[in-house]
């Protein structure tokens, strides 16, 4: 019977023996407390999203994504009154991503909720390096400021042209735009004086329907402005929206202008789409022919239905006249060099 309890010990022993789980004693875990804060005079951000990464890799992946949810945080949570709590690995470094949602109570945005953020390139936290206290049991605190995660970009222009205003960002997705006058602006006289002091008081004399300006929110990063005027003249502007300052200006400078006249003559089509294609606009179908017309007269006429008369500025455009019906499409270029010039364009297609 001894023998037996013998075995039975020692079988036992090593069994414990075979189970025991090595741990690295050189690993020591910081107890670290964030308090998040925003930029309005410090307010606290309660409920803020914290996502925390080991890696700069991993952080520029969600950021880039436009994540929101962390998902290639190694730890995430919930702001508690301004307060978020964690154990990390102690001397390693670490990014850190809040994301915090709030109504703004800004006139532009009055009621709406907007994003307040630190991951912008610059403003970061991190790397963030977690430090061991050892045998003393305290806590490593650091604070984040959030800032407003977008701002406001106004635009307007110097001549009395209708100027149609499209804004992308970096990732070709159209940014959120305060909408008036529908989407379309006349400057009239406006001057850099007047732009000034719209600038200054944008926050507290804003007029939706004003014709001198249009005001977009757009977001912070690299942002692309589309400038259609009605004058002819197209324009793209692009810029880095750093948030350093509440409102960026942007102001489309006066164009010279010429005439593109494009006419159907004797093509044995009349279902003639005609597209300029720097960049990519239909300007209009040529429906019918008008045996009268001459080189040297067309730009006399009016845009009809065999005549189709746009505005450009000065610069070389390709274009492309396609007839669905007869499957026939030809292509060429031409330009305006010179202020007020009129450039005739014959579209011939034969079957």
């Amino acid at each position: 019977m001894k023998k037996i309890v013998f075995y039975c010990t020692a079988l036992f022993a090593t069994v414990l023996v075979s189970c025991k789980v090595d741990v690295d004693n050189a690993v020591k875990l910081n107890k670290v407390e964030f308090t998040i804060k925003t930029d309005d005079n410090g307010a606290i951000a309660s409920t803020a999203k914290v996502f925390i990464y080991d890696s700069e890799a991993a952080y520029q992946n969600d950021y880039t994504k436009e994540d929101t949810i962390g998902a290639s945080a190694i730890n995430k949570g919930i702001t508690t009154s301004g307060k978020f709590n964690i154990e990390l690995t102690s001397n390693k470094p670490y990014w850190v991503r809040v994301i915090y949602f709030q109504k703004s109570a800004e006139v532009l945005n009055a009621g709406k909720t907007v994003m307040y953020s630190n991951d912008e390139l610059g403003v970061q936290f991190g790397p963030f390096e977690s430090k061991n206290f050892e045998n003393n049991n305290l806590t490593t605190k650091a604070s984040i400021t959030l800032t407003k995660a977008y701002c406001y970009l106004l635009v307007a222009a110097k001549d009395n042209a209708s100027i149609e205003v499209s804004v992308f960002n970096a990732r070709n997705k159209a940014c959120e735009k305060l909408s008036f006058n529908n989407n379309l602006v006349n400057s009239g006289a406006l001057s850099i004086g007047s732009l000034d002091e719209l600038e200054k008081n944008l926050f507290t004399k804003f007029d939706k329907q004003d014709r001198q300006y249009m005001v977009f929110v757009v977001p912070k990063g690299n942002i692309s402005i589309y400038y259609k005027s009605m004058a002819g003249c197209n324009k793209v502007v692009n810029k880095k929206i750093t948030g350093d300052k509440r409102v960026v200006v942007d102001v489309l400078e006066s164009c010279v202008t010429g005439t593109l006249v494009f006419y159907n003559k004797s093509s044995d089509f009349t279902d003639i789409k005609v597209i300029l294609s720097t960049p990519s606009d239909t300007i209009g179908t040529l429906e019918a022919t008008e045996l009268s017309y001459t080189h040297t007269n067309v730009c006399d006429f009016s845009s009809s239905r065999s005549l189709i008369k746009v505005s450009r500025e000065i610069g070389t455009y390709k274009y492309v006249a396609t007839s669905k019906s007869g499957n026939r499409e030809i292509k060429g270029t031409v330009s305006i060099t010179t202020a007020n010039e009129c450039k005739p364009v014959e579209i011939l297609l034969t079957r």
